[in-house]
């Protein structure tokens, strides 16, 4: 039983660690966000700042490392069972953050007085105009402001992205308050502005 116990604090440990390490360098990165985005004429391009972009490469790297290092692992060893139930956690789990991160790193959106569209993620290539969107949300979690219109169009703004704030703007400026209102305030709150 002491040794289950030593087990759970080193891993409440790292965990530990590990949470407050990203947080720092989120934090660190936070304000590049709030950087000027390119402009071309009157369309304003958003995209992750190129510090970030250099950090997402770096995390596809470290996980898809550890995935290979686990597949190799057990290769080796196919009958260590404590090897087996963490790749049973480690593989997906690892397959799905650098899979994240590559997603994020596809993200190109671009705005001007008509609407905001682009390169998403995952749901490829997506456009909204300001005056068909019907309602925005703010995610905590996912730190993206949800855009909807009328048509039943999603597009997801990434709050990571250089220039995010000025969505906001425009938001404010083409549509109508009631769908935007809420949404606003929370995005204010979490971005601190």
């Amino acid at each position: 039983m002491a040794t289950i116990g030593r087990m759970l604090a080193t891993d409440l440990l790292t965990h530990g660690i590990t949470a407050a390490v990203t947080t720092l360098v989120l934090a660190a990165l936070a304000p590049l966000a709030l950087r000027a985005p390119k402009r071309i004429g009157d369309t304003t391009e958003l995209r992750l700042p190129k510090a970030m972009r250099i950090v997402a490469w770096l995390g596809i790297a470290f996980f898809s490392s550890l995935l290979i290092g686990l597949v190799v692992m057990l290769q080796i060893d196919p009958d260590d069972q404590k090897l087996v139930r963490t790749a049973y956690i480690g593989v997906p789990l690892f397959t799905l953050l650098a899979m994240g991160a590559l997603g994020e790193l596809r993200v190109r959106l671009a705005f001007d007085a008509e609407g905001i569209g682009g390169q998403t993620a995952f749901r490829g290539k997506r456009r909204v105009a300001w005056r068909d969107i019907v309602d925005v949300r703010w995610s905590n979690a996912g730190y993206w402001l949800r855009l909807e219109d009328r048509h039943g169009t999603v597009l997801r703004v990434s709050a990571w992205l250089q220039g995010h704030h000025l969505v906001v703007d425009m938001l404010r400026e083409h549509v109508q308050k009631q769908a935007w209102e809420q949404a606003v305030r929370g995005w204010s709150k979490r971005a601190k502005l």
